[in-house]
Order: structure tokens, then sequence, then C-alpha cells
């Protein structure tokens, strides 16, 4: 039992950095990159780029180019890494 409960408050605990870390950047890319007409790196970059060129909405692209980088993580990484990647994406 005592095995168990250390899983949950590891699992917990990684949840909740997670969660930190995606609030973080979300702060940073709506302060700072996105009022200023910056582009930053990765999917969101992509994402931007595909706004500024065609006017497609950020979320749209970034939900789209995802779905492949997870369904490739979810093979190539695992199921844990893969249903975390969805955790942060969704949240």
């Amino acid at each position: 039992m005592a095995i168990l409960k250390k899983s949950v408050w590891v699992t917990l605990k990684e949840y909740v950095i997670i969660t930190i870390g995606v609030f973080a950047y979300v702060l940073g890319w709506t302060t700072f990159l996105v009022p200023n007409n910056l582009i930053g790196g990765g999917v969101t970059g992509v994402a931007s780029i595909v706004q500024y060129a065609t006017g497609i909405k950020i979320g749209y692209t970034y939900f789209v180019v995802n779905i492949a980088l997870i369904i490739a993580a979810l093979f190539v990484l695992g199921k844990g890494f893969g249903g975390k990647t969805i955790y942060a994406t969704i949240v």
C-alpha cells in the first residue's frame, strides 16, 4: 500500500509541475510574443507563421500539428510520455 501511495504522489507531482510549466509558457507567449508580432519556436512558432500568412488562428494550426506529433510520441516514446503530452496540450 505504501508503494501505491508513493506512486500516486509522484504522478500527482509530475502533473502539477507540467501544469505550472504550461501556464508559465502561455503567460510568456500571450504577454510578450503575440502582442509584439514575434515568432517563437516549435509548433507554436509554425502556428504563428501560418496565422500571419493565412489568417488561420494559432489554436487551430497548433492542434492539427500537435495531433501528428502526439501520435508519433505515443508510438516512439510510449504511453506515459504521450499521455502527459496530451494533458499538457489540453491544459
